[in-house]
């Protein structure tokens, strides 16, 4: 190499200027951004981060987001980014569905339905549907149908006031049903 010549080496280009170097540090920065955790919660689902959604999730629920205690009760029900979980499930879908998500009301009958979270209640499960189907969740009406096969005509009509009392109170009462459509098939 020619003396006062720098050439073409790792840090400086021709006439001095770093232009490998910064080159480098471009793609560097280009690969920290593209592997950064997502600050969006749907964002964090969609590319499969369930624990980062949960954590972005869970202030927003305990602040009273609806929609954030919804979609933690989800992902506790489905064992994402958290153990499987139907009572913790349970909890958060409570609260949204007492605060008047349709989406967790009809989550809330679901797990009565099924039993998961809490012990099998049709007439429960009914009245929860319903009341999702009242708030503006229409697939709910499907739900609805089919446990009104196991709820006779009057034990509808005291469901529908058993969860408009829980609503009117605030809290999810396993008290006042009828015990023979908790047990029906």
């Amino acid at each position: 190499m020619k003396p006062g010549h720098h050439g073409t080496s790792l840090f400086v280009g021709r006439a001095g200027r770093p232009w490998r170097w910064r080159l480098g540090l471009m793609i560097l920065f280009g690969l920290l951004v593209a592997c950064a955790v997502p600050e969006d919660p749907w964002a964090a689902l969609s590319e499969g981060q369930y624990a980062e959604a949960w954590r972005l999730w869970e202030p927003q629920a305990e602040a009273g987001s609806t929609a954030a205690q919804n979609a933690l009760g989800t992902l506790a029900y489905l064992g994402l980014g958290v153990p499987r979980d139907y009572t913790v499930a349970r909890t958060w879908f409570e609260k949204a569905a007492l605060a008047g998500d349709a989406h967790a009301q009809r989550n809330l009958g679901s797990l009565f339905r099924h039993g998961h979270g809490a012990p099998r209640d049709d007439f429960r499960a009914f009245g929860w549907y319903e009341q999702s189907l009242r708030t503006g969740n229409r697939r709910a009406e499907e739900y609805l149908r089919m446990t009104a096969l196991s709820v006779g005509w009057n034990q509808q009509a005291l469901a529908r006031r058993t969860i408009e009392e829980d609503m009117r109170l605030g809290r999810v009462s396993l008290k006042g049903g009828p015990s023979k459509a908790s047990t029906s098939p």
